[in-house]
């Protein structure tokens, strides 16, 4: 596994705004990497996943502020030349051992990351809400699976927006999902902090909440999630928000 210290002339051109803004070059490289491999290993461990991508590790520069979201602090991102601004597939991790619990946080992003890199060697990623929610979905399942099995804490953000209803997230599924500070009414923010429709990332506790369901519905591992069929799955995502936010 090769790991890359993050060079900002290099990287913040091919990361997400939210990534960039508050990466800078590791002084505690060393420290950084253990902590990744060692999650690695977890992964590697818990679910088998099997992938072949390098690591470029950040160090998360000062945040002002309190009670801040723990992405403020440690933050991944996982690219596939396919897709993205990438010459080969590459796991971003930005960190900082400043927060109190990196390390804990450090296993959750990489669990997170490595699975959206056996999803791209092994299904096709489409660029839809829909699509997105199975891509999402498998890295949040899987990532819990892999904290569940380690004895560490693992936490999503449950929704708790009064306003997300279904009839407002039905209208978001057939649109492409925003990479970046994208505003238009063919582009969705369902997945991005600080939007002006979307505030806090709605879409990750959706997704959340979504895959569960339909997990638990048709008895399904998360390694399902990589070999069901897009109709099937999208008649699922329908039926699912219709069962928990009607």
């Amino acid at each position: 596994m090769e790991f890359e210290k993050y060079d900002s002339e290099v990287h913040d051109q091919r990361v997400m705004d939210w990534f960039s803004s508050l990466a800078k070059k590791p002084s505690k490289f060393a420290e950084y990497r253990e902590a990744i491999q060692e999650a690695l290993q977890e992964v590697d461990e818990a679910v088998g996943v099997d992938a072949d991508f390098k690591v470029v590790v950040a160090e998360t520069q000062e945040v002002e502020g309190s009670d801040l979201p723990e992405w403020k602090y440690v933050l991944g991102m996982s690219l596939s030349p396919e897709y993205h601004w990438v010459e080969e597939n590459t796991l971003f991790v930005r960190t900082t051992d400043s927060y109190e619990n990196w390390r804990s946080a450090v296993k959750h992003t990489v669990a997170h990351e490595e699975a959206h890199q056996e999803f791209y060697e092994n299904r096709d990623l489409g660029s839809t809400v829909y699509d997105h929610m199975l891509f999402e979905g498998h890295a949040q399942k899987t990532a819990e699976k892999v904290s569940e099995e380690n004895g560490y804490n693992w936490d999503i953000v449950n929704l708790t927006d009064p306003d997300v209803m279904a009839d407002n997230l039905k209208q978001e599924l057939e649109k492409d999902r925003a990479w970046n500070e994208e505003q238009s009414e063919e582009i969705s923010t369902l997945f991005n902090p600080g939007g002006s429709k979307w505030q806090n990332a709605e879409g990750y506790a959706v997704t959340y909440q979504v895959v569960t369901e339909i997990m638990g519905r048709n008895n399904y591992d998360v390694r399902d999630l990589l070999r069901v069929e897009d109709e099937k799955w999208r008649g699922e995502v329908d039926k699912s928000i219709e069962r928990l936010y009607d």
